[in-house]
Order: C-alpha cells, then structure tokens, then sequence
C-alpha cells in the first residue's frame, strides 16, 4: 500500500527528531530526502471491549491499525533503509500520548491518531502472538492481520528459517472456504493501495484510554531505553513468560547477523543466548536494488527477569574500588558492588563458550596470506586516518605508533570465525547464575578474529573504571571540552598516564581484565586453533590498538571530558616505559590545566562519555 503525503510529510519531520536514526562518523545522518519504499498493514482490529467506547457521536467501531513502513535513505552504495512500524488509531489513547507523532486523516479509517509501534501495547501483542502462530500472516489470524503476503512470523522449527531468499508466502484470500486454493498478494488497486477486509469480531483487546501502564488485565508492556540503532519492548503476560521484542531501526535487504545468529544458536540449545522465538520478516521492492527483496525487521526472545547487566555491574564496581567509596569485601558476594574479579573471570569463560558454539554452527578458519595483508592494510590506514583527525594529543605517540606498525608486517596467521560483533560488557546479562549473551551485532556479517570481541570487553571494563576515576576527581563537569585535558607533547601526556596508573580504578580495572583473558583461556583450553587472544599476543594487541584510535576520535569530537581514557590506555599499551622514565608532576586530580588544547576544533562537542551501548536485556 501506499501512504499519504500527509502521512509521509509527518513522519519526515517526526524521522529527524528520533534518538534512533542513523549516525555516521559526523553524527547523525540528515534525514530529510528519506523514502518511503515500502508501507505493508499488519493488522486492523476494533477495539470496542466495552458499552459506549465506540467514537462519539457515531455508530463506528473506535479502530487500531498496525502498519510497517520501510524508509530509503541515501543513494548507491551508501542507501539506508528504516523500519518505522506505527499503529494509527481513531480513537487517542492517553496512555500513548509520549509516543504521539501526530494525527492525520486516512482515506479508510478516518481521522487517525498516529503513535510510534514500539510503544503501542496492540502492536507489540500482535507481533508476539503472530511469531507464537508462526508462518504467513493471514487474514482472519491473530484477531486481525490482513492480507498482503508482506510479512512470515518465522520460528525456528521452520524448514526455510535460514534461507538465503526465503519465497514471499501465499496468502488466502478473504472469502476463500477451507481448502480453497491459496494465491500471491492481490493486486493494488488504482491509488496503490491493497484492500483491507473489515476487521474481524475480536475478542477484548487492549487500548482503553487510561492513563496506567497496565493497559488490559494481566498484560504490561516495558520499553527499554538506552538504545542507538533499535527499540525494544518487553511484553508481560499473566501466567506466561515475559518476552522481548527488539525492532531493528536500521536494516538491510537479506538476512540479518543479529536475527540468524542468536537464533542458530538458540536452535542447537546453547546456553549462552536467551531462547529465540522467531521474528518477523517482510518482503518490499528495493528501488536501489531494482528487485523484490526482504528484510529480516523484528526479533521476538524470552526475556531474563531481574537481569543485571555486566556494564551496571562493572561501573558499581568501579566507583567502590577506591578508599571510602565503598566495601569490596561485601561486594564479593554481591554481583556489582565492587571487586568484580570472579565476574570477570566468569565472563570470559561464558564468551569463550559463545566462540565455541559459534564455531561449531559456522565453521572456523585461519587467515590465508591474502586475508592476514588486508587486515594489515586496515590497521595502517587507521593509524594514519587517527593520527590526521588527532594531530596534536597523537603527537606524542607518532613514533611508537610507527614502530607498531612495522610490527604489524610480522604477524603471524590467526583463526577466523563468526564473533558477536559489537560485544562490550552491556551485551552480558546476570540473571541469578545463569549469564546470557545479548545484542549481537548487525554488521558481524563475515569471519572475524575472536580477539575482536575480547578486545570490545576489555575496552568497557576500563572505560567503567575510567568514567569512575573521572567522576571521582570531579573531572566529568558539564562545561569540559578538549582545552582542558591540556595535552599539548609528551610532558603532559606522561603526566596523565603516570596520574592514571597511580589510580584505584586503573588497578581494578587490570585485574578485571586479567581475569577476565584467564577465564576465557581456561575455558578454551585445548583448542588447537591458533586463538590469538593471550595477554601480549600481537593480534590481540593489533585489534586493541585499532579500538583504541577509534575511541580517540569518538572522545574527541563527541565526549572531549573522557578523552582522557582511552589515550591514557593507548599511551601505556604503546609506551609503558613513560610509567619509569617521567617525574610525575600533577597529582591524582583532574585532567590538569597546561597547555592550549588537543586540537583546533575540540571544543564542538562535550557530553558524558558515560555511554555504553545497549542496555536491554534480552536476546
């Protein structure tokens, strides 16, 4: 179907606003020239439970609509395509009214109150129940879904759950008996829109104008923040285990990494993963690819109630790690509060056993020649690429830099194969003993060194204690930008890394790491493939160093406060020699206060670099 310009012109402006819209190197992506490509129904369903709900004034049924549009965003090689699923409903709801976008008037329900999907309790209950159901979405279904052969509800039993080009189902039609014949989707008419059938009698629904969470007896829906690229909603049933639903903001055409591979895992019963249910799929004409394609767009998990994630653990732990900030000896026993050495050691254990199920689902491999000099290449190209956009507090570190790449030439050959991808300590979930796994990453599309996602925990557990050293030396103010790092050469730069190493958090921090590489190794004892992940290895150190520069960057142009952090680390990696060879001349303060600043055009951005990624606990 095709939506109105009304529509379409609220939804751009609504698309600019969205904390979940693309970002690039520069920040967020402009979304003005953004397409609709796609608009499919889901559901249309009456929402009348009770005497008099109805509209006021008219004899019609108060009506809810769910409908997924697909937007394309840039051109070439560089187009994006959005997931926007929304429900329009000709009644307000209340209890929805932060997640409003706006109201328009639609040529079949009327005029409609457009609310964010995500959000919408009707939405996330249909999605779930559709995945419990299983296979096409077919009229009369679910209390609702209407036609179109746009969207298969997959589940892991299905014979085609891992299709590389999984067939648009077939859809009967209304009006067509059982057993009659089914058919592809029927026809748009002239508008370009697909019919829509009345909606079926349903049984009492949720959507009562009330301004309590709780929106139908027995039914709760919690939406988790703290999200870049998705949404998610946890959806509580009365006498049935709570479940997630993650929407993938941003998708590709085809399968998608952070769908296929929890869910292949989850399939062959790996205990490092929360049970996948299935997820919705839809099918649209791509306009770039000039093809009919489809988009895995919904993931539907059992979510782990009362589950911590290792993040929150990490950073408890850190802020107790020095004098007078809290009791370690008590936090011992207490996942969160304080030594987190024993977690640690438990995490790595658990990612090793992810890298094992991993490798056994898809397969390892070593670098061929051809591989190890691509990868090479990339590690050169960040350095110069760092170093460009970072002259003056990289300065210092040019030379060691230099040798670190001639190093690189002498690497030697590690083993490959399918990681996380984006794996820091938010993607890890205590739930009492159990430890899941969490937020795999779209992108983890092809073979990767394991180093990769060791490096991404070992980067979070020094960035917690980083944040806590920074908060605990008032160096966190809402005014700092990058002049007041005062890194102008190696004086002040040796000053930080010696105030740094000096620091409680640094100490927590290495032994958290150094558990954390022991329990990973103890559990992968055995392994005959050439890991690469041992403390010192030169993979290990070659993957850390990229983070490293990365995070540079980032700090710089977005979080000048906590630039501090990951230059520190990238100054003791490269040159631990400046510990023993430099008098200390500032004490464990703040960022000090020489020098003009790091670079000409520090001071655009500042913020808390207290963002760790995704918090939400699920699969």
């Amino acid at each position: 179907m095709a939506i109105s310009v009304e529509l379409e012109r609220l939804l751009s402006g609504w698309l600019a606003r969205a904390p979940w819209r693309p970002q690039d190197a520069e920040g967020p992506v402009d979304v003005e020239d953004a397409l609709p490509v796609s608009a499919a129904p889901l559901f249309l369903r009456s929402l009348d439970d009770e005497p008099g709900a109805g509209l006021p004034g008219t004899q019609q049924p108060a009506r809810v609509q769910g409908l997924i549009v697909v937007f394309s965003l840039g051109e070439a090689d560089d187009t994006r395509r959005l997931t926007v699923p929304l429900t329009l409903r000709t009644r307000e709801a209340y209890e929805l009214r932060p997640h409003l976008i706006g109201e328009v008037d639609d040529l079949t329900l009327g005029h409609c109150f457009v609310y964010d999907g995500v959000a919408d309790p009707e939405f996330v209950r249909t999605v779930v129940e559709l995945v419990e159901a299983g296979g096409p979405v077919r009229p009369g279904e679910i209390a609702g879904p209407v036609p179109g052969g746009q969207f298969t509800a997959v589940t892991l039993d299905d014979p085609d759950a891992f299709a590389e080009a999984p067939a648009r189902p077939a859809v009967q039609l209304p009006g067509t008996g059982a057993g009659a014949a089914t058919q592809d989707a029927p026809d748009a008419d002239a508008s370009g829109s697909v019919p829509i059938p009345a909606p079926p009698q349903a049984p009492p629904r949720i959507g009562r104008d009330t301004p309590e969470e709780t929106y139908d007896e027995g039914l709760r829906l919690e939406l988790r923040g703290g999200q870049r690229a998705n949404s998610s909603a946890v959806l509580h049933r009365t006498g049935r285990p709570p479940v997630i639903v993650k929407v993938f903001r941003t998708v590709e055409p085809g399968r998608n990494p952070a769908v296929t591979v929890p869910a292949a895992l989850s399939g062959r019963g790996s205990a490092v993963v929360p049970e996948v249910l299935g997820w919705l799929q839809g099918f649209w004409y791509d306009t770039e690819l000039l093809q009919e394609t489809f988009g895995q767009l919904i993931l539907v998990s059992r979510f782990l109630t009362g589950s911590t994630d290792a993040w929150t653990a990490a950073l408890t732990a850190a802020r107790a790690a020095a004098p007078g900030q809290g009791s370690s000896e008590e936090s011992e026993e207490t996942p969160g509060t304080g030594g987190f050495t024993e977690q640690a050691r438990h995490i790595g254990a658990v990612v090793a056993r992810m890298h094992r199920d991993l490798a056994q689902e898809f397969g390892a491999t070593v670098h061929t020649p051809e591989h190890l000099r691509e990868a090479i290449a990339g590690w050169r190209s960040r350095v110069e690429w760092a170093l460009a956009r970072v002259p003056v507090a990289l300065a210092p570190l040019a030379a060691p830099l230099r040798k670190h790449l001639a190093a690189l030439e002498e690497l030697q050959p590690g083993t490959l194969q399918r990681v996380h991808g984006g794996l820091d300590l938010s993607a890890l979930l205590f739930a009492g003993e159990d430890t899941s796994v969490v937020n795999f990453s779209a992108d983890a599309s092809g073979p990767q060194l394991p180093a990769e996602d060791l490096v991404g925990l070992l980067r979070s557990i020094d960035r917690a204690a980083g944040l806590a050293r920074l908060e605990r030396t008032g160096a966190l103010g809402g005014d700092a930008d990058a002049a007041a790092l005062g890194l102008v050469g190696a004086h002040e730069l040796d000053a930080l890394a010696r105030r740094v190493a000096a620091s409680p958090e640094y100490a927590w921090s290495a032994a958290a790491q150094e558990a954390l590489l022991g329990g990973y190794l103890q559990e992968a004892a055995g392994t005959e493939d050439p890991l690469g992940v041992e403390p010192g290895h030169p993979l290990l150190r070659a993957v850390l160093v990229d983070r490293l520069l990365s995070e540079v960057v980032d700090e710089l142009r977005n979080r000048p406060a906590g630039l501090e952090i990951p230059l520190a680390a990238l100054a003791l990696l490269l040159q631990p020699e400046r510990l023993e060879d430099t008098p200390d001349t500032a004490g464990d303060g703040g960022a000090g206060d020489a020098g003009d600043g790091v670079n000409e055009d520090a001071g655009e951005a500042s913020g808390d670099p207290g963002e760790a990624g995704d918090d939400v606990r699920e699969g």
